[in-house]
């Protein structure tokens, strides 16, 4: 299936930044563009993995050729729509989408077509609300390009404390890279309401899906979630990052072990390592002011002398002289 992306680089070799403008008469429109780009990444990757059946570069010019016809498209068109959404980076986007939720599709079909009820069915993806125990609270674009043109080749992100967070939320940033060489680098940190910050960062692996998680405190509750992702392509690289989420999970105790390999900066008299420090040694004081206690309770039951003690002689009750 990744051979499909493969030939998405070469399309984005044209892309340039520009302002959005009217779309020219020979210019295909988005589903056109899905549906011919599709089949050419489809064919390009057949050529790739069959090179020694499309040698010359006549055989692939007939396949491409044979693409245009069935789209009744020509070479002129193809070429203006290809330079037109170049810059116009958003409507691409959509283009892209598209394309990959095409071919995702077909790949789901083809893996269940033994099984027809699934292989009938459209492949949906598993989608968060924005509001919940389970929530994607992603602000931004979910698909994103990032090419060496770029100035700054960087997504940051910035969200507010919503009223339904609750203390010991877990963040889970999600992304799936595409067409990387060097990697990316990530962070992702929450401040809390009382000056504290617990962060976590990494650098990606260079394809597939990437996840980064930042446990918030069980203790406090969330001020803010903010971080960013960024990476430097080199000459004739595109980036493609798409399928961004971030998703807010509840306290979980079988995962909140990861709070304490999180990093954390701060007021000292705040270290979260220093509060449990001193929460032990009150406790074991505590202890130790508790056992100290019933040591001197016993030891004064076992020395304390009797208030009265009757003469010889005298009766307890009536203190009266006993008869001879």
């Amino acid at each position: 299936m990744q051979k499909y992306y493969i030939a998405i680089l070469s399309l984005l070799l044209l892309l340039g930044v520009g302002s959005c403008h009217s779309k020219p008469d020979k210019v295909l429109d988005e589903e056109e563009m899905v549906d011919l780009l599709s089949d050419i990444y489809k064919s390009e990757a057949i050529i790739e993995m069959n090179q020694a059946k499309f040698k010359s570069d006549s055989m692939k010019a007939v396949v491409r050729q044979s693409i245009f016809e069935k789209h009744g498209v020509t070479q002129e068109e193809f070429d203006s729509s290809m330079v037109w959404y170049g810059h116009n980076v958003r409507n691409y986007i959509k283009v892209y989408d598209g394309i990959i939720a095409r071919l995702e599709d077909e790949e789901y079909y083809l893996n269940n077509a033994d099984n027809p009820h699934k292989s009938n069915a459209r492949r949906v993806k598993k989608k968060y609300p924005s509001s919940g125990d389970s929530a994607d609270i992603w602000n931004k674009e979910h698909s994103w390009i990032l090419l060496p043109q770029y100035r700054n080749n960087i997504i940051r992100f910035n969200i507010d404390a919503k009223s339904d967070n609750k203390k010991g939320d877990c963040y889970t940033f999600i992304y799936r890279m595409r067409n990387m060489i060097s990697g990316v680098k990530v962070f992702m940190a929450v401040d809390y309401y009382d000056g504290t910050t617990s962060f976590a960062y990494r650098t990606s692996p260079i394809e597939g899906e990437c996840r980064l998680s930042v446990q918030s405190d069980s203790t406090k509750s969330v001020k803010r979630l903010y971080g960013y992702l960024s990476t430097k392509p080199s000459i004739r690289e595109a980036v493609f990052i798409d399928s961004i989420m971030m998703l807010r999970t509840r306290l979980d105790s079988a995962t909140y072990v990861i709070f304490n390999n999180q990093k954390w900066t701060g007021p000292k008299r705040l270290n979260p390592e220093m509060l449990k420090k001193k929460a032990e040694e009150a406790k074991q004081r505590n202890e130790s002011k508790q056992e100290d206690s019933i040591a001197s309770m016993q030891n004064n039951a076992t020395s304390r002398p009797r208030r009265f003690i009757p003469k010889q002689g005298l009766h307890k009750s009536n203190h009266s002289k006993a008869n001879d």
